[in-house]
């Protein structure tokens, strides 16, 4: 199933969208922030289906030095 009722998933995706594991960083606010699948997750949310995502949590340092892509986001 895709995400609606009955609906055959499309040939060569995943019938279940939200059931990859997606990396995270967890900020110094207690925050996660998805490193990877973001637009995926966004999309299968968007569905209005139910979505399971299994999120790994890193913890390290995170700062300009380590993330300069990310820091506005830290």
């Amino acid at each position: 199933m895709n995400g609606r009722r009955g609906a055959p998933a499309p040939r060569g995706r995943s019938a279940r969208p939200g059931r990859r594991p997606r990396p995270s960083l967890r900020t110094a606010s207690g925050r996660d922030l998805l490193l990877d699948g973001t637009h995926r997750a966004v999309a299968a949310y968007g569905t209005g289906a139910p979505v399971t995502l299994f999120v790994f949590a890193l913890r390290g340092p995170a700062g300009p030095e380590t993330l300069p892509d990310l820091v506005h986001h830290l």
